[in-house]
């Protein structure tokens, strides 16, 4: 009897700190595929948490948040570092995987919109809302690169936010603003390339090898021809009758074949990466908080090999195959949004529902 109840005791012990181990993970708003395809990471309102393709814990690096409820996080090329950024300000942190600590803070980073690293170098490039890209060495945090759209139209008015960035080689880098477009050498620090004002894009952005640009209202732009290609949000056949579910993150597969869109109100869509047409849909995704969804960059991301994506919602994350669009694994250890904790707690009830 007494080691029954001790048993018990213990099962009972374990849950609860299971539970609340969860609940200390924070809330989810970003996710990132190692190179290699076996650690998945995932940036919460309570630090970096990794795990195996089937969702066991393989560490974690505490950081509690600061100003930002949103972190984006993006693996370097040779997998052994992560770079975890707060949307909207500082600092960047650069995490050694191995040793599970952070080895750099990157503090001049101020109103962070984007962030990616270089195709082969451990380096780190930054957009902000204010029209400012830089580049920064990972280890020492020195600023190698510095893009200013204030000092090319300093009276005009604007602030040129920066939509996306992404390289277009090892030495050409892609920015994006709000109302144009640029493909600067590096290394020269020269322009080699302006489209605009007429181009642009309403939301962030992401690129893919075959030098076409997406936004995430599902804008295709080829930087060969320098035309939009395509744009299938705007496509009736596409949009459901009445209000339209809003998209918030939108991420091509490897190889560019499939587009996965993750839109409010619990929705899951994949698209043909040549011709925008709908493939697929599926429960799932990001539901609505009050006005406006609060997850809008990074919350999807490909296993490297294509064979399966991972979405990040309100509700944790999910994972699907990429061929028969079936839902392989459900992972809810994580917290609640603390928008939603604050109103609740304030006897407010948030305008959302659990996605399935």
């Amino acid at each position: 009897m007494i080691m029954r109840q001790l048993l018990h005791t213990a099962i009972w012990t374990l849950l609860l700190c299971g539970i609340s181990y969860a609940q200390d993970r924070g809330s989810p708003s970003s996710i990132a595929w190692s190179p290699d395809g076996e650690t998945i990471a995932v940036a919460s309102t309570s630090g970096l948490w990794l795990f195996d393709n089937e969702f066991n814990e393989l560490g974690a690096v505490r950081i509690e948040h600061g100003r930002s409820l949103s972190r984006l996080v993006e693996w370097n090329a040779t997998g052994d570092l992560v770079a975890l950024a707060e949307l909207f300000f500082d600092p960047i942190r650069v995490v050694d995987i191995g040793e599970l600590r952070v080895v750099t803070e990157i503090y001049d980073a101020r109103s962070l919109s984007s962030l990616r690293w270089h195709p082969s170098a451990n380096r780190i490039v930054s957009g902000t809302f204010f029209g400012e890209t830089r580049i920064w060495e990972a280890i020492t945090g020195e600023e190698v690169f510095h893009f200013d759209s204030h000092a090319l139209y300093p009276n005009d008015g604007k602030y040129h936010e920066t939509m996306g960035v992404c390289w277009f080689n090892d030495g050409a880098l892609i920015i994006v603003l709000e109302e144009r477009m640029f493909i600067v050498d590096v290394d020269k620090e020269s322009i080699l390339k302006e489209f605009g004002p007429d181009a642009f894009f309403s939301a962030h952005v992401e690129c893919n090898p075959e030098h076409e640009i997406l936004s995430r209202h599902g804008q295709l732009f080829d930087l060969e021809t320098a035309t939009l290609t395509w744009d299938f949000l705007q496509d009736s056949e596409h949009n459901d009758p009445g209000p339209h579910p809003e998209p918030v993150a939108v991420k091509w597969s490897p190889d560019s074949r499939l587009i996965v869109a993750n839109f409010t109100g619990c929705l899951i869509r994949v698209y043909d990466g040549r011709t925008g047409k709908l493939i697929a849909e599926m429960p799932g995704g990001t539901s609505n908080l009050g006005a406006s969804p609060y997850y809008f960059v990074d919350s999807i991301d490909w296993r490297p090999d294509g064979s399966r994506f991972a979405v990040v919602g309100d509700y944790g994350i999910r994972v699907w195959d990429s061929e028969t669009f079936e839902l392989l694994l459900r992972f809810d250890g994580f917290g609640e949004h603390p928008n939603v904790v604050a109103r609740m707690e304030k006897g407010e009830k948030p305008r959302i529902e659990p996605c399935p």
